[in-house]
Formats: C-alpha cells, sequence, structure tokens
C-alpha cells in the first residue's frame, strides 16, 4: 500500500510516499509560505499530492500539522498567528473532497512520537514521553500503547510549562514558559544577543561549544539547565520509564544526552530516576511523515 504523507511546519511543507513497511520515496519539499493563508497552503498541497497520484497508486493521505488538531474531525482546533486563518481549518474535509481518498490529520510532534513508536526509539514500548525541541517545544503521550490526546487535543503542550518566573516573553503572551528558555530557538536567540551576532544557527553554536569557546560553553550550559527544569516537571507528572527527546537537537546524540541526563538526576528525587531512561529520538527528519502514513494505515485497518 502507498500513502501520500505530508508535514506542515511553519518553513516547511514536507511530502512522501510511504509504503506500510515504513520506505519513503518520491519525498522533497516546498516552502510553507505561511503568511499567504491557510488556503494557499492546502491549494498547493492538492497540487503534490495530485502528481504523486498518478505514480502511485495510493489508498490515502496522512498529514502532520503544525498547531492542536482535532483527530477525529481532521480540524485545526487552536494555533498561533504563524498561520493566518489556520485556526478552523478543516484539512481533512479539504482533501477528503477535493481527491476522494481517506485522510487522516495528526499534530505534528505527536506524529513524531508515533514514529518513533513505529520505527525508532520506543519500539516495543507502550508508555513513553516524547519530546521535541524545535522552534517551540512540543510533546506527544503514549500511555498503554494508545496516544494520549486530551480533552481538547492539547495533552502534551509541555512548552507552556512555566520554569522561569517573570521569564522571558513566550508566544503565548505569558513570561517564563519552558519553550521560551529551552527551545532550539530561544538557545539561538541568546546566542544572537551575548555574541552579538545576527547570523548563527544551533549546529554553530554546538561546534563553537564543543571547541571550548567559553561565551558557547556557558550559554549551552545555562540551556542545557532549562531543559532539564522542564523535563523535572514532566518527570514528576508522569512517572515515566522512558522521554525520547527529538527536534533539530537529536543529530547531537550522546554528546548532549548525557549532559541532559546528568542535570536531570541532580534534580529528582531517587524514586523518579531510579528507572527513567532518556533517548535521542532515530526515527530521522522524516519522522512526521511515518507518523502521519502510520496513522493512515491503523484508520484503514479499523484501528
Amino acid at each position: 500500500m502507498f500513502i501520500a504523507a505530508i508535514d506542515i511546519g511553519g518553513t516547511k511543507i514536507k511530502y512522501g510516499v510511504v509504503d506500510d513497511e515504513g520506505s519513503i520515496s518520491s519525498q522533497g519539499s516546498i516552502q510553507t509560505h505561511p503568511k499567504r493563508g491557510a488556503s494557499d497552503i492546502l491549494m498547493r498541497i492538492a497540487e503534490v499530492i495530485t502528481t504523486m497520484a498518478k505514480a502511485y497508486p495510493l489508498v490515502g493521505i496522512g498529514i502532520s500539522a503544525t498547531g492542536q488538531v482535532d483527530f477525529y474531525q481532521g480540524i485545526i482546533s487552536y494555533a498561533t498567528d504563524l498561520i493566518p486563518n489556520w485556526i478552523g481549518t478543516n484539512i481533512r474535509g479539504y482533501f477528503e473532497g477535493k481527491l476522494n481518498l481517506p485522510v487522516v490529520v495528526e499534530n505534528d510532534v505527536n506524529c513524531i512520537a508515533i514514529a518513533e513508536h513505529w520505527q525508532g526509539s520506543a519500539i516495543g514500548e507502550d508508555s513513553f514521553i516524547c519530546i521535541a525541541l524545535g522552534t517551540g517545544i512540543g510533546g506527544g503521550i503514549f500511555n498503554q500503547g494508545e496516544l494520549y490526546r486530551g480533552d481538547n487535543y492539547g495533552a502534551g503542550e509541555f512548552g507552556h510549562i512555566k520554569i522561569v518566573q517573570n521569564g522571558r516573553q513566550c508566544r503565548c503572551g505569558d513570561y517564563g514558559c519552558y519553550e521560551a528558555h529551552a527551545s532550539t530557538d530561544a538557545l539561538i536567540s541568546r546566542a544572537k544577543v551575548l555574541a552579538k551576532l545576527d547570523n548563527i544557527d544551533g549546529e554553530t553554536i554546538f561546534q563553537r561549544e564543543r571547541n571550548g569557546d567559553v561565551l558557547y560553553k556557558e550559554l549551552v550550559e545555562e540551556w542545557i539547565g532549562f531543559i532539564a527544569d522542564g523535563l523535572k516537571s514532566i518527570v514528576v507528572s508522569f512517572n515515566p520509564k522512558l522521554i525520547i527527546i527529538g527536534g533539530g537537537v537529536s543529530a547531537q546524540g550522546d554528546y548532549l544526552l548525557h549532559r541532559i541526563e546528568e542535570n536531570l538526576h541532580q534534580k529528582l528525587m531517587p524514586s523518579f530516576k531510579k528507572n527513567l531512561i532518556l533517548k535521542m529520538a532515530s526515527a530521522g527528519n522524516d519522522s512526521g511523515l511515518l507518523g502521519a502514513a502510520y496513522l493512515l494505515l491503523r484508520n484503514l485497518e479499523g484501528k
């Protein structure tokens, strides 16, 4: 079986054809151009899927989307103002009506968690938490083999745990939120201020830190502390056996993972760290596509 998988991000829209074994082909990406609004995004995705349908006998469409998603209706229930008119967008209805194929839509970080369960670091684990550090911070919660979405589909919005009283302003409007201090975006923004540089990225920050640059070592240590602060709140709330850390930072591997783990263990009571395991995500940059495709497969199976 072949599924059209789409991953709608704030900067890029990834796409690919995924088979029922998790192999991806005909993949690529287009710019999101978020300010053009929801209608433009959906129209251009439809063109991409139409092209894929000419080459593959598609059985359905799986979509990973930014924002809180009503999975059962395929509608964006809440989002920031990054994409105008995104809240309320009926993604499922649009594509089912236009392309006459079954469609599932899920939050992007939930799709990452699903991909890790299917093809990544959580294979064989029925209960775990996945946290993605990127532009913001989001999470996916698996309990007894099922994704927990919450009453209004907002479960796992860990980025808005408050970790610093009167801290930096968050996109949500509050101050001191987890993602305002521990996201990759927060790390880069802080580096720009301290290093007085307008053009720097996460890879450069870690390279300079590895090379012993004092400013960057202090910057990364502070950031790791913030990551551990948020993880502590998650651990004492859920008491998980496994936490998977995803997002672009997962490319840093054990070099970063061990330092986060050490900092976190210093902040936890013995009972909470006794059996706790931290892993980096391993499903890769295409995890959004894989998670969306897997949900479509499950839907076709009636599960």
